[in-house]
C-alpha cells in the first residue's frame, strides 16, 4: 500500500463528477470509504451525493458545529484544522473530511476552510444512514476502509523523517 501521507494535495487528479449516474459512480468509486462495496450500494450512494462548487477562504464548517453531512472533496484543497493543532491538515481530491463525526453524529472537532477554489460533494448523514440500514454489510466495508487508511497513516507515522530525528530520550 502506498504511503498514506506521501501523495501531495497538487500532485492528486480531480474526480469528476459527472451529471449522470455513470459519472456520479465513477467519482464514489474513486472515495476511501466506498471502495469495494457492491454495485447496488454504490448506486445509492453515487443518487444521493450533492456537488456544490467552495470559492477560496469559504469556512465549510466551524469546530464544535453539528455534523449533518459527510463531505468529498472532489477538485481543490481545502485545510482543516482544530484549536489544538499548530498547523492545518491539507486536504485534496479522494479526501472524505467529516465521514467520522457524520457517522458518530459527534461536533465537527476542527474547523474546515477552502484554500483554493474547489468542487466537493456532500452528502446527508440520515442519507448515509438509510443506505446502510438497507444495505447492512456495505456498513462493515466502509468501516474497515477507513480503518485500514487510519492503520496505515499511524504506520507511515511511526517512520516519518520527524519521528526519525527526535533524540532517544524524547517524552
Amino acid at each position: 500500500m502506498p504511503n498514506a501521507l506521501a501523495t501531495p494535495i497538487a500532485s492528486r487528479e480531480p474526480i469528476p463528477l459527472g451529471d449522470d449516474l455513470l459519472g456520479r459512480l465513477y467519482a464514489v468509486r474513486k472515495l476511501r470509504p466506498f471502495q469495494g462495496l457492491d454495485m447496488d450500494t454504490l448506486v445509492h450512494f453515487a443518487g444521493a451525493m450533492v456537488p456544490r462548487s467552495v470559492q477560496a477562504g469559504a469556512r465549510l464548517w466551524q469546530e464544535g458545529d453539528e455534523a449533518p453531512y459527510m463531505l468529498a472533496v472532489l477538485e481543490g484543497e481545502l485545510s482543516a484544522k482544530s484549536a489544538q493543532q499548530e498547523s492545518a491538515t491539507p486536504l485534496g481530491p479522494g479526501d472524505v473530511p467529516g465521514f467520522l463525526d457524520a457517522f458518530a453524529s459527534s461536533p465537527r472537532w476542527y474547523s474546515l476552510t477552502a484554500t483554493s477554489d474547489a468542487r466537493v460533494a456532500t452528502i446527508p448523514v440520515e442519507t448515509v444512514f438509510d443506505i446502510l440500514e438497507d444495505h447492512g454489510e456495505a456498513s462493515q466495508s466502509m468501516l474497515a476502509n477507513y480503518i485500514e487508511f487510519g492503520m496505515q497513516v499511524f504506520r507511515d507515522l511511526a517512520h516519518h523523517e520527524l519521528l526519525e530525528a527526535l533524540p532517544e530520550d524524547a517524552p
